[in-house]
């Protein structure tokens, strides 16, 4: 979709579609290298959520072999909580932005390994925004009911807030329990979430180069060389400055 709209777009990396691997340490510096190389604009976060879940809740109460394969997928979660945290913390200092999605249900966040990510959230630099699956998209590919599905959306989009804005849910929901004929009934990010993700993303952007250019104009207002003066340079370095924030 980015591509259509003709945004450049860094390599995708997905634990699920490559033999890539977020918690070693070589999948690691992988990830470092492709950010420092692409310094992308907005980085798109979506780890396991499994191990986190109401499902993982539910299986660890029913105890025995369910329990402990959620306990040992929480175990093998927990580098990859230590990266994303990470690679969070890194594109905030960077002055870039990310987008984090979780369910609603999920203890993300209160894991030691996100004590930092919760460090950004109190200062501001990050904010948590509560969406249902019905206001995005999501919905069954067999009944076509939409998925009530309520996530968080962890972001540094200052745009996010209003562009995923409240639903009022009166409509009836399919529930996520079981099959349908296609197989799981949860589903990957619909087009509608994509597209929304994109619009706060361009609408930062588009903020960003209004602001910019304001202090630019501004600045040359102020160092506006006399008659017959070459024009000073200076103002380059400080255009560049901010609109590569």
């Amino acid at each position: 979709m980015a591509i259509i709209i003709g945004l450049t777009i860094g390599i995708p990396l997905g634990s699920s579609s490559s033999d890539w691997d977020v918690a070693s340490n070589k999948g690691y510096r992988r990830v470092c290298h492709d950010l420092q190389v692409e310094d992308p604009f907005l980085t798109a976060i979506t780890q396991p959520c499994g191990p986190w879940g109401n499902w993982s809740r539910f299986n660890i109460s029913k105890g025995g072999k369910s329990a402990l394969t959620v306990l040992e997928l929480r175990e093998a979660g927990r580098p990859i909580l230590r990266r994303v945290s990470k690679i969070i913390t890194g594109r905030i200092k960077a002055k870039s932005y990310v987008f984090v999605e979780q369910p609603l249900s999920s203890q993300l966040l209160m894991k030691d390994e996100l004590a930092e990510v919760v460090d950004w959230i109190r200062q501001g630099a990050l904010t948590v925004i509560r969406v249902d699956g019905c206001q995005v998209g999501y919905q069954d590919q067999e009944s076509g009911l939409p998925h009530y599905k309520p996530s968080v959306y962890i972001t540094s989009l200052l745009t996010a807030e209003t562009v995923f804005k409240d639903c009022i849910c009166e409509h009836k929901h399919q529930p996520l329990e079981g099959n349908n004929r296609f197989d799981s009934r949860t589903s990957v990010w619909p087009y509608k979430l994509n597209h929304s993700v994109i619009q706060a993303m361009l609408q930062q952007g588009s903020a960003e180069s209004t602001s910019a250019q304001g202090v630019v104009d501004a600045f040359l207002a102020e160092v506006r060389p006399g008659e017959g003066q070459p024009p000073t340079t200076s103002w380059r370095c400080l255009h560049s400055g901010v609109t590569g924030c």
